[in-house]
């Protein structure tokens, strides 16, 4: 603000666009340094310049006798923020509600005061305003405008699904219950080898190698995954390779499966996932759910993380959360020797 003095050097100072809140109350220019105040990175919130981090026994004292702008000013100006941005503006409800009891800066704002507006919400809004708050005391905090951070210290938790398995009466005879060729594929690669949707999707012809019965995918950034197919697998792909032919002789697709607008395409696109996500319609069920049975299966009959990594091309700590689910005794103590 206007005693906003650079912490470090006598380098040269510009001015920089401030927030409209801190225009209203100090009508003069803020001068900050710009080696050590960089620019608003994209995205964040531009609420503060960014200085050094290390906190002295002076900015102590420079604390005590700065000016902070109001809560109700600071609302205004983040209200505006969340319009332009398309954010939800429900995280700034705490705020206000802190201005109306009496609260006129955030120096006044304690942990209890986080913990009892985080208490009447639950799920996505509490996580979202927890982080919200937690950014927002942040960056005073990093400014220098408060003493201490009241959001370090709150925690919130939530709760943690685990894997669920289908009942097996409803999986019996889920193939014959698909129309075609390409739907009992699709199915079956998400049942049986545990693919994500996505990764059906970007099955390449070229990786398949019908002599050792084996498909490649391919995973950016990533060591690619190799899986076998069996008899049974084997039969679905060359009916569906099959049925391929006939209905699109001149197809360059590059891709396994394909669609009617992309069977015709020039640029060889891969399929939408509208088209993974039918077949899964028809039989009940949803990708994610038979993908989770399929691996959590696994893990009872093998209780090695190692080799569900080998097997479906899961992380390790994907691995270890399956391993657990099926195997509680396994699970360490959290408060060990």
């Amino acid at each position: 603000m206007p005693d906003a003095r650079p912490l470090r050097g006598e380098g040269p100072r510009s001015h920089r666009d401030v927030p409209a809140w801190v225009r209203a109350r100090f009508p003069e220019p803020v001068r900050d340094d710009p080696a050590l105040c960089p620019p608003e990175v994209p995205g964040q919130l531009g609420l503060f310049p960014t200085p050094r981090r290390l906190f002295t026994i002076t900015d102590g004292a420079r604390i005590h006798g700065r000016s902070l702008p109001d809560l109700e000013l600071v609302c205004a100006e983040l209200g505006r923020m969340a319009s332009e941005r398309g954010v939800g503006p429900s995280w700034v409800i705490p705020l206000s509600t802190w201005h109306s009891t009496g609260i006129s800066t955030p120096r006044q704002v304690t942990a209890e005061h986080i913990e009892a507006a985080l208490e009447s919400l639950a799920g996505h809004h509490a996580r979202s305003v927890h982080g919200a708050l937690r950014s927002l005391f942040r960056a005073l905090r990093r400014e220098r405008l408060i003493f201490r951070d009241p959001a370090r210290t709150v925690s919130l938790t939530s709760a943690r699904p685990l894997p669920t398995t289908l009942p097996s009466d409803r999986l019996t005879g889920i193939l014959d219950q698909l129309p075609d060729s390409r739907s009992r594929l699709i199915v079956a690669l998400v049942a049986v080898h545990a693919l994500a949707p996505q990764q059906v999707a970007s099955l390449r012809l070229a990786d398949l190698d019908r002599s050792k019965a084996r498909q490649r995918v391919r995973r950016p950034q990533r060591l690619d995954h190799v899986f076998y197919l069996d008899g049974f697998l084997m039969n679905l792909v060359y009916a569906w390779i099959r049925d391929r032919h006939q209905r699109w002789p001149d197809s360059t697709n590059p891709y396994l499966i394909v669609s009617r607008q992309t069977a015709i395409d020039s640029t060889g696109p891969a399929v939408c996932a509208g088209v993974i996500k039918k077949p899964f319609r028809h039989s009940g069920f949803t990708a994610q759910a038979l993908r989770t049975d399929r691996i959590l299966d696994e893990a009872r009959d093998s209780a090695d993380p190692v080799r569900l990594m080998r097997q479906f091309g899961i992380a390790n700590v994907t691995a270890v959360k399956y391993v657990f689910t099926a195997h509680p005794d396994k699970r360490p103590h959290p408060i060990g020797p």
